[in-house]
């Protein structure tokens, strides 16, 4: 009887250890399918960082560029240099108002991150609305001056905003503030 008893342990045992096994890999290749994912989001997170970076300055130059001209075409005295640059300023407004298009993109990036913002807002309800914004944007670890550009506002008041949500979020003087953001 003890025989018997001791055989179908052996075998629950030996089938146990197989199952494990074999749960053993599929989790394996979960965790090696997640980390492939997980790379691949990383690596579109940085390009669609690059692309609104590039995308917010190149329409910010344009927008300086329009007005530079819309000055120099009110200061043009020669009816062939008005004609010009009457050109120059139409095909300007029209690839500004593309790049706006393309900016619409960044807000959708916002959109995305609903998620995000409703965390930072339980975890945090004193943050605001702009301090939220600025957030997200440390969190696809943007520079102070791209932070700038795409805010359309000056570094020294996104260096304010960071001061205010550093204490906000009562992130350790030591600690990286866009490491924390993006830890959340």
């Amino acid at each position: 009887m003890m025989l018997i008893v001791g055989i179908g342990l052996r075998h629950l045992s030996l089938h146990n250890r197989k199952y494990a096994e074999r749960i053993a890999i599929i989790l394996e290749k979960e965790r090696h399918k997640r980390a492939t994912l997980q790379k691949e989001l990383n690596e579109s997170r940085r390009q669609m960082k690059a692309l609104v970076a590039d995308n917010n300055m190149r329409l910010l130059f344009k927008k300086q560029l329009l007005e530079q001209l819309k000055e120099d075409h009110s200061l043009s005295i020669s009816p062939e240099v008005n004609s010009y640059t009457r050109g120059l300023i139409l095909k300007m407004k029209l690839q500004i108002a593309t790049e706006n298009k393309l900016s619409s993109v960044q807000k959708k990036v916002h959109r995305l991150n609903t998620e995000f913002q409703s965390k930072i807002v339980e975890l945090y309800p004193s943050i605001t609305k702009n301090e939220r914004e600025v957030c997200s944007l440390l969190r696809l670890n943007l520079s102070i001056k791209e932070v700038a550009s795409i805010r359309n506002t000056t570094i020294g008041s996104v260096k304010i905003i960071r001061h205010r949500i550093r204490k906000k979020m009562d992130v350790p003087e030591g600690e990286i503030l866009e490491d924390f953001v993006q830890s959340l």
